[in-house]
């Protein structure tokens, strides 16, 4: 009877022995299937994150080019406009001209560029319809129309990322390949 508890007692050590290691091979396949499952899950989120910063990035330029090409489209029709108003132009700048340009500013401001134009843009060519109107009304020239129309040529320059109004010295002829080096230099792009 001795006999029979003990060889019983070693069986039941025998099966608590291969019951933990049974187990242990469980609890260790479940834990290495969470730490898998919390990786791929890991990469998955960065994969999907670059993916949508790349989209982001994308309608940016998409976006970017587009509004570009519309306002390379609509500016030049509003720049005509103003440029009656020239100095240099050989016909003589008559509130009548004026009245003109305001209702060239007038179609643009409700045609494609008065809605994709930055805001200063269009308050640019706001104050300067203003002026072109007063004086067409009135008979008197506003004091400050040429100043409203420099800011006008700046801010559609500006909205096409151009410079402002460069001045031209007809002594310093560089070329397209200085003019090149000389930017690439000023902005420390060269050696």
């Amino acid at each position: 009877m001795q006999r029979c508890a003990a060889s019983r007692a070693v069986f039941l050590t025998w099966e608590l022995i291969h019951l933990s290691d049974g187990l242990v091979t469980a609890l260790t396949s479940g834990v290495i299937a969470l730490v898998v499952a919390a990786v791929s899950g890991l990469f998955t989120w960065l994969g999907v994150r670059r993916e949508r910063n790349k989209w982001l990035t994308d309608l940016a330029a998409a976006w970017t080019l587009e509004r570009n090409k519309t306002r390379l489209a609509a500016h030049p029709e509003v720049l005509r406009s103003i440029g009656l108003l020239s100095k240099h132009d050989r016909s003589r700048v008559t509130p009548e001209v004026a009245g003109r340009v305001a209702e060239g500013i007038n179609g643009w401001f409700y045609g494609p560029g008065g809605l994709i134009a930055d805001a200063s843009t269009r308050g640019a060519l706001l104050g300067l319809r203003i002026r072109c109107n007063r004086w067409a009304r009135t008979r008197v020239m506003p004091e400050d129309l040429y100043e409203f129309r420099n800011l006008a040529v700046l801010a559609l320059r500006k909205d096409l990322d151009l410079s402002g109004l460069e001045s031209f010295d007809f002594e310093d002829d560089l070329g397209m390949i200085g003019k090149l080096f000389a930017e690439m230099t000023k902005k420390g792009l060269t050696t």
